[in-house]
């Protein structure tokens, strides 16, 4: 497992120029959970996992999901390479940017 440092910019006015820094939270890629709230109440959950691509056998993914309370279905998703230093999410009045603690892992054999 790797720890990623999460980083939640928001917007007050719904617009991507206005984000402003509104909470940060550590994860590991193994299913790490955290949740906040914002300032205008909505609860929600970040998740970060490493995963078996879905479509294709053999291609491991890195997996961000970002769910509203209430929703069974995540708000949004984001995926990157299962060795990427960052990932991250913008959906205008939200962004989320996870980085590695320790950005380098070792290729692993298989």
């Amino acid at each position: 497992a790797r720890l990623f440092s999460c980083r939640v910019r928001w917007s007050v006015s719904g617009r991507a120029a206005d984000l402003r820094a509104l909470t940060s939270f550590d994860l590991h890629d193994q299913g790490g959970r955290a949740r906040f709230v914002t300032p205008n109440g909505r609860q929600f959950a970040v998740e970060l996992h490493s995963e078996d691509w879905p479509f294709s056998s053999g291609r491991d993914t890195l997996i961000l999901l970002l769910s509203e309370q209430g929703r069974a279905e995540p708000l949004a998703t984001s995926w990157a390479r299962v060795d990427a230093g960052v990932i991250s999410m913008r959906l205008g009045w939200i962004a989320l940017r996870c980085a590695a603690v320790e950005p380098d892992r070792p290729a692993v054999g298989s």
